[in-house]
């Protein structure tokens, strides 16, 4: 079982469990980027933060191919 990093949290997310992955959103205030990861068995879902959308686009398309592995 492959476990992947994702995000500078060092959190650590497999893939295989992974249910769904919202959109990127952006907030003007803060200027940080964020997308939810829903994962099997879990509540609400984890939120990754990034400094910017790409950092967070980046991460999204990473996490989206290990998941369709």
């Amino acid at each position: 079982m492959s476990q992947h990093e994702y995000g500078h949290q060092g959190l650590f997310i497999n893939p295989r469990f992974v249910t769904s992955i919202s959109a990127v959103s952006s907030s003007p205030m803060t200027g940080k980027s964020t997308f939810v990861v829903s994962i099997q068995g879990e509540g609400d879902g984890t939120k990754l933060f990034y400094e910017s959308a790409s950092e967070a686009e980046d991460a999204r398309e990473q996490l989206i191919a290990a998941a369709l592995r």
